[in-house]
């Protein structure tokens, strides 16, 4: 974290902002408070989170064939994916 907020009087709500942070990662965030007097509290229980993973961006690979056999009568329709690129649909 490279900013600590400024602190705020007693009971006030505070937030802070973590960036920078590994997809697909645990991350483990606890407190420790000091009074003006530089006095510090015990550490705070621990909240772990983790962060979500990386969208898939990579397409598809490309279709290479797609044939499509008629079947007999009363048969299923049969589908063979090769070389789209010599497909001809009449």
């Amino acid at each position: 974290m490279n900013s600590r907020p400024t602190p705020a009087s007693a009971g006030a709500h505070q937030s802070v902002t973590v960036s920078g942070l590994l997809p697909s990662t645990s991350y483990h965030f606890a407190l420790v408070a000091k009074d003006a007097a530089g006095n510090a509290s015990m550490l705070s229980n621990v909240a772990v989170v983790s962060t979500q993973q990386t969208p898939d961006t990579t397409p598809p690979a490309k279709i290479v064939v797609f044939a499509v056999a008629l079947p007999p009568p009363g048969g299923q329709l049969v589908s063979d994916f090769s070389d789209l690129a010599s497909l001809t649909l009449n």
